[in-house]
């Protein structure tokens, strides 16, 4: 196998020397290649670019909350901001039961505000970002109304010790309703169903 390997190598040797068309096809493949190579260097200096200048970004803003000597008092602070929005979530096993506790708790506020419902749609339960267990309840409501009943409705949700937020209101008052009472509450759900969202 050795003495063929040699006899390999030497024909090839001659081949070159002897014949230019050989020896101008290798040098064009290896010029080839060589020109692959150097676009390939180029086209991942580029793409490595942005990640570099994020991460010069980064350690700016980092050297700049570093030389901040407050810090850690932001820091608390910020952390207490989080818990006490943590603290306003409501919570539930599932996003099932999550849907099912809001409709409910319209129902009765509304009642208790003696408001008439004509219509609730409740929405899918939504993920809230990439934060496992945080779901978005929301619902459609139109409601039968007078001014000072609807406020008294719209402020018992508010003063709630979870988080709900009206995102739109539309009414309608030449036949007195709200047409639409856009809202939604915030869920911490607890089981391992992150189940229809």
């Amino acid at each position: 196998m050795n003495k063929t390997l040699i006899h390999g190598t030497e024909t090839i040797r001659r081949a070159l020397v002897e014949q230019p068309r050989i020896r101008i096809g290798v040098w064009f493949v290896l010029g080839l290649l060589g020109l692959n190579l150097v676009l390939s260097l180029a086209d991942a200096r580029r793409d490595l670019v942005p990640e570099i200048e994020r991460q010069a970004r980064l350690y700016h803003h980092l050297d700049v909350v570093l030389a901040d000597s407050d810090w850690q008092t932001r820091l608390s602070e910020a952390n207490d901001q989080l818990q006490q929005i943590h603290n306003r979530l409501y919570r539930a096993e599932t996003t099932s039961l999550a849907r099912a506790e809001f409709q409910s708790m319209l129902e009765r506020e509304a009642q208790s505000a003696g408001l008439q419902i004509s219509r609730l749609e409740m929405q899918a339960p939504a993920a809230i970002g990439h934060i496992p267990g945080l779901f978005k309840v929301g619902a459609t409501l139109r409601l039968q109304h007078d001014p000072r009943r609807l406020l008294g409705f719209l402020a018992a949700l508010e003063n709630r010790d979870g988080l709900i937020v009206v995102d739109e209101l539309r009414i309608d008052v030449e036949h007195g309703r709200a047409d639409g009472v856009l809202l939604h509450a915030v869920y911490q759900v607890s089981g391992s169903e992150g189940d229809e969202a």
